[in-house]
């Protein structure tokens, strides 16, 4: 099976979050002894990976050779009941504060447990069975999506959302900056986003490259994270941290760009380079 680590790269010699030209490569290297370069922005202090496998080949990697991956290297258990368990928690959290949203997308919705969850506890407070839209680009997740009876589609279809998840997903976006700007375009004054990442501060404490991995091309402090959702026109309606995760998590509402501000954490990156 053609692996990712042989896939053509191209260089990514710019912040995807700031336009900052100015890094410090911290490491050659992820988790799983993938070549490729990682990049600390000194303006902004996101991390992402420089050596970026072409799009094509992230979409044979997420069908193919990525579970194995995250099998072997990832969190132990059973995973769909990890994720029930996930989404049950974080229904408790937004549906209170979301009664009556009827159209909800769920980006990278997987095969769709989390969202049965959230739209469950919704149901069972009395809001009427919301329209849920998936995207997910694992065809195997895509298809129990669909069994579900949940519509998957390429990309937002509706011109606006009262709801929108963005679970476990971020890191694994290449662009997150493009990410939020596609659903800003899909928010209402009133809107729900819920988006998490993981806490990059805590994953390197043990070792930098096991916090490195190719699936995660995208990587948050936690400062990062509140000035670029702010730059995009997000505020932190308030954090929630999932139970057995190293996740951070963000219920947002859309209120308009503002400029980015730098964030210079030059205590992460010491200890980057002098673990």
């Amino acid at each position: 099976m053609e692996s990712i680590a042989d896939a053509p790269r191209t260089a990514m010699l710019k912040c995807p979050l700031c336009g900052n030209d100015m890094y410090a490569v911290v490491a050659h290297a992820d988790r799983y002894g993938f070549p490729g370069r990682w990049n600390y922005c000194l303006g902004c202090s996101f991390v992402w990976l420089a050596d970026l496998p072409a799009e094509d080949a992230y979409a044979k990697f997420y069908n193919g050779e990525y579970r194995e991956l995250t099998a072997r290297f990832g969190r132990k258990g059973d995973i769909e009941e990890n994720q029930r368990r996930y989404g049950r928690d974080l229904a408790k959290t937004i549906v209170p504060h979301s009664m009556g949203r009827a159209r909800i997308l769920d980006v990278g919705g997987g095969s769709g447990i989390v969202a049965s969850e959230v739209m469950k506890t919704a149901m069972s407070r009395g809001a009427s069975a919301p329209t849920v839209h998936i995207i997910e680009p694992n065809v195997e997740d895509a298809k129990r999506a669909a069994m579900l009876g949940f519509s998957v589609v390429p990309k937002p279809t509706l011109d606006t959302y009262d709801m929108i998840l963005v679970c476990r997903t971020i890191d694994h976006v290449t662009d997150p900056a493009a990410l939020l700007r596609s659903l800003a375009a899909v928010c209402h004054p009133q809107t729900i986003l819920y988006v998490d990442h993981v806490d990059f501060e805590s994953v390197i404490e043990k070792s930098l490259e096991g916090g490195l991995h190719v699936d995660h091309p995208s990587n948050f402090l936690v400062e990062t994270f509140l000035g670029f959702v702010a730059a995009r026109g997000f505020e932190v309606k308030y954090m929630y941290f999932p139970r057995e995760s190293s996740c951070i998590g963000y219920v947002l509402a859309y209120t308009g760009a503002r400029p980015l501000r730098p964030v210079r954490r030059t205590s992460v990156l010491r200890r980057i380079v002098h673990p």
